[in-house]
């Protein structure tokens, strides 16, 4: 589950390109964010739902890793501002039992630990 939010005072458009993690291909969808809207990108629901990108293909159901990359609709040259935050969501938390999303560059450790590090006691 990818989380997007756009914190200018100005609508803007993205592209977010999938990759399948096992090489087969990718998935491409348009996204307009309003000033200060946000949006989400549940990926079980665009697998599920067999939803299809801007070229017709939808994500096959048997992948259940890649990556994603977001850039600005008007073309990898231009600037844009956008918050990016993802989740991960397993079945065994879930009532529905849906195979597991992974990314495929986890966090690195040494990251992970500063992030997530809790404050020293006074």
């Amino acid at each position: 589950m990818y989380s997007l939010f756009n914190p200018t005072d100005r609508a803007q458009d993205f592209i977010a390109t999938i990759y399948y993690g096992d090489g087969s291909g990718s998935y491409q969808m348009p996204v307009h964010l309003e000033a200060q809207a946000s949006t989400m990108i549940d990926m079980m629901m665009l697998i599920g739902e067999r939803v299809p990108d801007v070229h017709g293909n939808v994500i096959p159901p048997g992948v259940q890793q890649g990556s994603v990359v977001f850039e600005n609709a008007k073309g990898v040259a231009q600037w844009m501002t956008l918050v990016v935050s993802s989740g991960e969501h397993h079945e065994r938390w879930d009532s529905q039992l849906l195979p597991r999303w992974e990314p495929m560059h986890p966090l690195p450790a040494a990251i992970a630990r500063a992030l997530y590090a809790k404050p020293a006691p006074a």
